[in-house]
């Protein structure tokens, strides 16, 4: 019998300015194998968790995650 991956997407939302910074360390090799330099990228339309890198902090974020996952059953 297969055993089926839960899958949870998450939405890492970032404005045009904050996207250019990334673009540009990516192009500098500060960050590799980013999506959309190499691939093509679509916005998804519903994921279950929007991270907003540029108005919220870090632990914030990791708590929306986190507290999604909970949500799910999928920490125990």
């Amino acid at each position: 019998m297969r055993e089926y991956t839960k899958f949870v997407e998450v939405y890492y939302e970032c404005s045009f300015e904050g996207c250019i910074r990334m673009i540009l360390k990516a192009l500098a090799g500060e960050i590799t194998n980013m999506t959309g330099i190499q691939d093509p990228y679509e916005e998804p339309t519903n994921p279950e968790v929007v991270i907003d890198t540029e108005h919220d902090p870090i632990n914030h974020n990791v708590q929306k995650i986190l507290e999604k996952l909970a949500k799910l059953g999928y920490l125990t």
